[in-house]
């Protein structure tokens, strides 16, 4: 994985993985059904979902602006309970100006798990919404049918991604790893059972290098002549997925930096004292973050 010049070998290597297929002279890692294949598997299961979902709430707040514009005031989280129960049943704001808000608050009081204050305080606040607003769009159109389903959608896949990870943290928490790598500040459950799901047997890296190289966050090496090869981004070879669970963890890392100084955000400012880029510094971090995970893991230590 590594951007340097092995012609000689990687052709050496092709020709045993067709002809001899030994896994030992190749370096193939052979397919077995394990909790690490499941883990991952289920990884790649919940950033695909991830996607559609993101799609669907792009589609949803777009058709939202039609059908009940400037609804956010009312829901700063257009995606709680009380505001899917409330699109759901009330489809465009003219339906919602025919209703009295002690209906209005008994339905939400019903449906969500909100006290009586909150949803009367909500009701009032979305039936004077609704007398003030100007929909895109008339009571009966179709608009208002592709909202509610587009919510349903939307529901459905943030259902799912969060089912996901439930058995991902489930499957991490049988592993060696997971106790230490949720121990490093700035990682949660959830961080840590995708970082454990990509890395997989970690026995299988000699060394920290190796795990950098894995990750795709190694310099990436050119010279030729008058190149020195200085100053060049990183190779991005290797488990991109791993790559950007990585980036999110450094990144949540550094947030917590007020609260908790660790010899991750010491070089972090080592490096901005230097003049480095917050970017080169963040990616330098990221490194110093592996060689962590790989410390803690492979001693089975807690971080401190």
């Amino acid at each position: 994985m590594r951007s340097i010049k092995t012609d000689k070998k990687d052709c050496r290597t092709i020709a045993k993985a067709y002809f001899t297929a030994d896994s030992k002279d190749t370096l193939v890692e052979p397919i077995v059904e394990s909790i690490h294949n499941q883990m991952r598997q289920l990884n790649r299961y919940y950033v695909d979902s991830m996607v559609h979902l993101v799609k669907a709430k792009v589609s949803f707040n777009a058709q939202l602006d039609c059908v009940f514009p400037g609804l956010k005031k009312v829901f700063p989280d257009l995606y709680s309970d009380a505001a899917v129960v409330l699109i759901t049943r009330y489809k465009h704001p003219d339906i919602i100006k025919g209703k009295k808000s002690d209906d209005i608050a008994k339905y939400l009081k019903k449906n969500t798990r909100h006290g009586e204050a909150y949803c009367k305080r909500k009701a009032i606040a979305v039936l004077e919404y609704s007398k003030r607003t100007c929909s895109g769009c008339k009571k009966d159109d179709i608009d208002c049918d592709i909202l509610v389903d587009l919510m349903g959608t939307v529901s459905f896949f943030n259902a799912k991604c969060k089912n996901i990870l439930s058995q991902l943290v489930e499957l991490s928490r049988e592993t060696d790893i997971f106790e230490p790598i949720l121990s490093i500040p700035g990682i949660g459950e959830n961080l840590a059972a995708r970082i454990v799901a990509e890395i997989g047997d970690i026995t299988r890296f000699k060394g920290p290098k190796q795990l950098i190289a894995y990750a795709g966050t190694d310099p990436h090496v050119y010279q030729s002549g008058i190149r020195d090869g200085l100053h060049l981004s990183i190779s991005k070879k290797g488990n991109k997925n791993l790559r950007t669970v990585l980036y999110l963890a450094v990144s949540c890392h550094l947030r917590t930096k007020t609260k908790n100084t660790t010899v991750i955000t010491e070089f972090y400012e080592k490096k901005k004292q230097q003049g480095k880029p917050h970017r080169v510094a963040q990616v330098a971090s990221l490194n110093k973050l592996i060689k962590v995970i790989y410390s803690v893991s492979i001693n089975k230590t807690i971080f401190e």
